[in-house]
């Protein structure tokens, strides 16, 4: 099997045991359960089978984390014969940097949760199992019944990361203060947004909109825009006219304080959307299952559609997904698969889903979630709402260009800079990184 054979050369398993010591081992021994009835071996027969051990790896804190070490001791309760070890790395970019790290060091892990932007440069660099032969073998998935999202896994016709949260941008709004301003729903179209809602909405003590920096939804803006919309030849075109255009006009927002970037004092854009200080935020659906609880109930939170632009209406999705690691050996790699079938099936996952507000990418969750999309009408504008989502650009999924985009739209937002200049810096930069990392990208005409 393709999974068997170690490419990048990594001396694997005595990490566990080095890392831990032996308290650590002790404490992982005792995590593990005995079978029932379980007698020790007759003197003279064989010895009992040792448990089998994975090191998984993850992101996600917090109630979420509290959910995922809930599913490992419940799985490890289940199989006796196998023992997964949790360890929150913190958040995606942490743990993908961790991952490269320690695969310089010798001493990866044996499974992974990790965003769905940073597995392709390890898959690109050898550090992640084919999960092909898993997938299709007579433990395996019927990926039919998932939606298109769980393609996003695969590199070059190959699965390394096992789509599991699924989210998308939404746009956030106070229903109340939209109401008070004559405003219904959120803005069809970023005009719509610019020329109407942000001017009614901004008072003295309050901004239209909170603005989330980074670089996921504002991938919409670029599609939206017209740009970088078929990038499947590595379409580099970041400083399209129409691009500039429109971080223009979010800086000129933020200018006139009718948009504003929140600070970690500010708790992010979704606490200060939630503490009824911006009127409007575009944040993950995932915040779908908790903002009435960042809210206080204070106001109606609702969502709606991202704003549609001249290049028509384009969601990107993200989220994060399960992955094993290339080189483990036979046992450990049916183990960790094990463990990711169990994550998939519909009692588990519907359980993540539910508490997240994570959008249900499988049939047989969305059924067993029925009675949490009819009681929260938010969660289907989100599923609706993927109609429109696609996966990350090309150039985004490199991990140097993609903390260029970042660093570049942030500027653009909270400072003064030149917009057309900070953006055409920013084209030939990813253009440069590109044809670094063995690229051959598809320029403007």
């Amino acid at each position: 099997m393709s999974g068997m054979t170690n490419q990048r050369g990594y001396s694997r398993r005595t990490f566990l045991k080095a890392a831990a010591g032996a308290t650590g081992l002790m404490a992982l021994a005792a995590c593990a359960p005995v079978a029932p009835g379980a007698a020790p071996a007759a003197e003279g027969g064989a010895p009992a089978a040792e448990a089998v051990s994975v090191l998984w790896w993850r992101s996600q804190s917090g109630s979420i984390g509290d959910l995922l070490a809930k599913f490992v001791v419940d799985f490890n309760d289940a199989n006796p014969g196998i023992v997964v070890q949790d360890e929150y790395q913190g958040d995606y970019i942490e743990t993908m940097n961790k991952v490269i790290a320690a695969a310089a060091a010798n001493a990866l892990p044996d499974m992974l949760l990790v965003g769905d932007g940073q597995y392709l440069p390890l898959a690109r660099n050898g550090i992640l199992l084919n999960m092909n032969d898993l997938i299709d073998g007579p433990n395996g998935l019927d990926l039919t019944e998932y939606m298109e999202p769980i393609n996003r896994g695969k590199l070059d016709g190959n699965m390394y990361q096992l789509a599991y949260g699924v989210s998308t941008p939404i746009f956030y709004y106070n229903k109340e203060l939209l109401d008070a301003a004559g405003l219904s729903g959120a803005p069809d179209t970023w005009d719509i947004a610019f020329n109407e809602y942000f001017p009614k909405l901004a008072t003295e003590d309050l901004v239209s909109f909170a603005y989330s920096p980074g670089n996921w939804w504002q991938q919409s803006a670029v599609w939206s825009a017209g740009a970088m919309v078929n990038d499947e030849n590595w379409e580099i075109d970041l400083a399209n006219p129409a691009v500039v255009e429109w971080f223009e006009r979010m800086q000129a927002a933020r200018q006139k304080g009718e948009a504003h970037v929140p600070t970690a004092a500010d708790g992010g854009a979704s606490a200060y959307f939630g503490s009824a200080k911006a009127a409007m935020t575009i944040e993950s659906t995932g915040l779908i299952g908790s903002v009435d609880e960042i809210s206080g109930g204070a106001f109606t939170a609702e969502v709606g559609y991202l704003p549609a632009g001249p290049g028509g209406r384009w969601v990107p999705s993200g989220g994060n997904g399960l992955s094993i690691i290339e080189g483990v050996d036979e046992a450990t790699r049916d183990a960790a698969w094990q463990f990711i079938a169990y994550m998939h099936a519909p009692e588990q996952y519907a359980a993540y889903d539910r508490l997240t507000g994570y959008i249900p990418i499988r049939a047989s969750v969305q059924e067993a979630l029925a009675d949490v999309l009819a009681a929260d009408p938010r969660r289907q504008v989100a599923i609706d709402q993927f109609e429109y989502s696609r996966w990350h650009m090309k150039i985004h999924t490199v991990a140097r260009a993609s903390q260029e985009m970042k660093d570049a739209w942030d500027e653009c937002i909270t400072t003064d800079v030149n917009v057309a200049e900070r953006l055409q810096r920013l084209q030939q930069t990813c253009v440069e990184i590109a044809i670094e990392e063995g690229f051959e990208p598809t320029l403007p005409s």
